[in-house]
């Protein structure tokens, strides 16, 4: 009997020790959130929010419908601006929905000086909440399907841990929301 007492400690230790680690859906945004805001690719000032952190009816502007309070926690909406000596010449705001993920990669492009640089791409799946959206004047927006065959760009620069962290982060939240991406490949 004291084996058993013995093994069942042992277990319930285990288990608590894992449910302890387990980050939270919360932390995982503060960390997704951080690593996009704090490392741009080079020319580029990004922001980046969860639409559970700004006014409700904000979220909707950007999501150009009405969503359910749910729904609208699981928004990420990321501002990019291209920068020329300092200035800005291009904002890219795009807004979709974590849980709709399908997969996570790194890409490459080369820029025009031929150096190639990677970005996050994010293939959202076609039946999730996945939005170009333009500022327009008067501070209006309008709201798109994204064109870029489900493919959201996340301009950040890592090393190949920092990305794979970034991808896992990503996945976890996806998952964490009741999402099922189809890849987990990296590269």
């Amino acid at each position: 009997m004291k084996y058993y007492t013995k093994i069942i400690t042992l277990l319930i230790s285990i288990i608590s020790i894992n449910l302890g680690n387990a980050q939270t859906i919360n932390e995982t945004k503060e960390y997704i959130i951080d690593k996009v805001k704090v490392n741009p690719l080079k020319s580029y000032k990004t922001d980046a929010v969860f639409g559970d952190k700004i006014l409700p009816h904000v979220v909707n502007i950007y999501a150009g419908e009405e969503l359910k309070k749910d729904e609208q926690e699981r928004i990420f909406i990321i501002e990019a601006t291209l920068l020329h000596q300092g200035k800005p010449i291009l904002v890219l705001l795009s807004a979709f929905d974590v849980k709709g993920i399908n997969s996570v990669t790194v890409a490459s492009q080369k820029n025009n000086n031929g150096r190639e640089f990677n970005y996050l791409a994010i293939n959202i799946k076609n039946d999730f909440l996945n939005k170009t959206i333009t500022p327009k004047e008067g501070g209006q927006y309008e709201t798109q399907p994204n064109n870029n065959n489900g493919i959201v760009e996340i301009p950040v620069n890592l090393t190949k841990e920092g990305y794979d962290s970034l991808r896992k982060a990503f996945l976890h939240l996806c998952k964490s929301y009741g999402g099922s991406p189809l890849k987990d490949g990296l590269f």
